[in-house]
């Protein structure tokens, strides 16, 4: 995904979903590949199956970061001329799916179990979000801290005014991998027709160490 090679993210996300349905990533993952690839109803596909699938307790939030991958594909589909339009407005009241205003989504995953990947934000007066203080006060807010593997973790602001945004990456609590691995989605939408999503690879060793995940620029 960080190159681009939505087709080959697809088939790689479609099995690793397969074979792990209970691992909520997946289904983020997987609907964006298909999203940037313009595929809408599939993306809706993997989208419902996770809404309607009981992850464990841990996963705090992941129902609302998949509602808001819903309502990205429905804002899409309803700009452009996607032949999908039929089948998103059939779902819409049943799923109670919403037009999207410009907004920018951070969305951090991993890939390593029973460890903690704490994910910090800071805006550019040096506002800082993270577990202990989930809002800016230039605006935005994290959704959950989840502290036991995988994730996600979100955090979105709608019409976003505080670039430069900071993104880091600290590992809270080192698991029995002794590693974490995973990547970052920088996911822009500006309320018409363009989304552009940067997909940032990371891998971080040292218990209790600070990653540096780039910026995030107007």
């Amino acid at each position: 995904m960080s190159i681009g090679e939505y087709d080959d993210a697809i088939d790689t996300l479609s099995h690793a979903l397969t074979q792990r349905p209970d691992h909520p990533s997946s289904y983020h993952l997987l609907a964006i590949a298909y999203i940037k690839d313009k595929q809408y109803k599939n993306a809706a596909g993997v989208i419902l199956k996770g809404l309607n699938y009981q992850f464990d307790g841990r996963f705090g939030a992941v129902h609302e970061i998949l509602y808001d991958d819903l309502d990205l594909a429905y804002s899409l589909v309803m700009k452009t001329d996607s032949k999908d339009k039929e089948y998103f407005t059939k779902i819409k009241s049943e799923y109670k799916i919403k037009q999207l205003t410009k907004e920018i989504r951070f969305v951090l995953v991993w890939e390593t179990d029973a460890n903690d990947v704490d994910f910090h934000i800071y805006d550019k007066d040096g506002n800082h979000a993270f577990y202990s203080a989930m809002e800016l006060a230039s605006g935005g807010a994290l959704y959950a801290d989840l502290t036991g593997g995988y994730g996600p973790e979100c955090f979105r602001i709608i019409n976003p005014l505080a670039f430069p945004y900071k993104l880091e990456a600290h590992y809270y609590s080192r698991g029995p991998m002794g590693y974490g691995m995973g990547a970052v989605q920088i996911i822009r939408y500006d309320g018409e027709k363009t989304l552009n999503v940067d997909t940032r690879d990371y891998v971080i060793m040292n218990d209790g160490a600070f990653l540096d995940l780039g910026v995030v620029k107007e």
